[in-house]
């Protein structure tokens, strides 16, 4: 086999195995979440302030970290706590945030620096210094 041959053999190979990687941790339906300690230099993470029913928690979570993500490590290392479901090709729907449910036509909306969000929590990626903020509110 020629060099160009080995390479595009070699490409094929790690691209697959990244795929397989990928699609894997998807297995068992949830997302992983991406942890600070993930960072190999403390100059990748990002500072990010989440908002819950005037409670600020104020987390440091690894570059490229979906909203998703910043719930996970807030669950892990705080007293906040949230719960919902992975929809295959959707993401996580949030449907209880700090043991309050969702019901009687509230949901739970998410808003980043103020803006209500148009994507849901497992595709937004967070960018140094946003504040999201979750409301419990009718949706029209």
């Amino acid at each position: 086999m020629n060099n160009k041959g080995t390479l595009i053999l070699l490409f094929s190979i790690v691209l697959l195995g990244g795929f397989v990687a990928f699609t894997s941790s998807l297995q068992d339906g949830t997302l992983s979440p991406v942890l600070p300690q993930s960072a190999e230099n403390p100059s990748e993470l990002l500072s990010v302030a989440l908002e819950v029913q005037e409670t600020l928690y104020e987390l440091k979570i690894a570059e490229g970290s979906s909203v998703y993500d910043l719930l996970a490590v807030a669950q892990e290392t705080t007293d906040f706590t949230f719960a919902g479901r992975e929809f295959a090709g959707l993401g996580f729907y949030v449907d209880s945030v700090n043991g309050k449910k969702e019901g009687n036509n509230k949901y739970w909306i998410y808003y980043i620096n103020g803006q209500k969000a148009h994507v849901g929590v497992s595709w937004y990626q967070l960018n140094n210094h946003d504040t999201i903020t979750f409301h419990l509110e009718d949706e029209e």
